[in-house]
């Protein structure tokens, strides 16, 4: 197992286009973006790889019985919690078998949903600043707004968690907080992963100010920055996220796919 240096992921990169999915946060890390970390078999002639994004999402391609040949043995060698990843593979049944076999019990599947943005209510879109709630502005994040919407408990955006600071979150990525009174956060928007030409969007409200409409506000706002700057919004969910899915068919997303991803339980149940 190799730990690749940033200057050698292209050695790699191609592995990854067999994933038709979250080429947003794949290419975030492959093309530096973000800081993320990148294992292979073989630097010259890789033919399995896994790529973990810093929000936490593994994604194993290639050979899987070169790769897990090396797991978890070599994940712990780089010093990643493997329990603490969501492991997602190519739509390749093969993947999932060996994953079961290498995993057993330990190995939980979970399901995410994937949205497709169309234009379908861009005029209602570029108004969005019409319908602001009086009493509240909508702010672009800078630096110190960014901190506040990761390190409030009831946001917890992953602004500089995910971008390695704040400062250079601000300068490779975006997003805004909505501000109730004099100084109240209230909701917040930001770029979870910038790559590919798409914007991942990363979003959450206050508990006391849900049910007001700020997520459908904020989502305007940040769909129409992104095609200001020709990015492409792209929108994901956890299946059964009710809330999350309205608020992106409200956005003019429509429905993709669902597929599975996985944990892997920290220690082997007992007997």
């Amino acid at each position: 197992m190799i730990r690749l240096q940033p200057t050698a992921y292209s050695h790699v990169a191609d592995l990854f286009d067999a994933y038709d999915f979250d080429r947003c946060l794949l290419h975030s890390v492959l093309d530096r973006h973000q800081d993320g970390h990148l294992l292979c078999d073989d630097a010259a002639t890789p033919t399995a790889a896994d790529l973990f994004h810093p929000g936490r999402y593994g994604y194993l391609t290639g050979d899987p019985s070169h790769l897990l040949g090396w797991f978890p043995a070599g994940i712990a060698a780089a010093k990643i919690e493997l329990s603490n990843q969501e492991l997602f593979v190519p739509r390749n049944s093969t993947w999932i078998g060996h994953l079961h076999a290498a995993f057993g019990d330990r190995l939980k599947r979970d399901v995410y949903e994937y949205f497709t943005f169309t234009e379908s209510r861009l005029d209602w879109i570029w108004r969005w600043q019409d319908r602001v709630p009086e009493g509240m502005q909508v702010q672009r994040m800078d630096a110190e707004l960014a901190r506040r919407a990761q390190e409030q408990k009831t946001l917890q955006v992953a602004t500089g968690a995910n971008w390695g600071s704040h400062e250079r979150f601000v300068q490779s990525g975006f997003g805004f907080v909505v501000v109730a009174g004099e100084d109240t956060l209230a909701a917040a928007i930001s770029t979870f992963a910038i790559g590919s030409g798409e914007a991942e969007i990363d979003i959450t409200t206050a508990t006391d100010f849900r049910r007001q409409g700020l997520a459908t506000l904020m989502g305007c706002a940040f769909v129409a920055h992104c095609l200001k700057h020709d990015l492409t919004p792209s929108w994901t969910a956890n299946y059964g996220n009710s809330g999350s899915t309205a608020t992106a068919r409200r956005l003019g997303f429509v429905d993709r796919f669902a597929l599975p991803c996985f944990t892997i339980d920290a220690t082997e149940e007992s007997p």
